[in-house]
């Protein structure tokens, strides 16, 4: 299992564009086939805003 996570302060474009290029990325890899070799992985994107605005 791999876990990364960080903390970005960007404003709502910023925010809504670095979203769609993280699906743009997951995606990409979505249509793969099942073959030797390749394991099957779930890939989640949770945000949570951490309540401290503007600091």
């Amino acid at each position: 299992m791999v876990h990364r996570q960080t903390a970005v302060c960007p404003i709502y474009l910023e925010f809504a564009t670095m979203i769609e290029e993280i699906e743009r990325v997951v995606v990409t890899r979505v249509g793969q086939a099942k073959s030797e070799g390749r394991t099957r992985r779930i890939v989640s994107l949770v945000v949570l805003p951490d309540g401290r605005r503007g600091q």
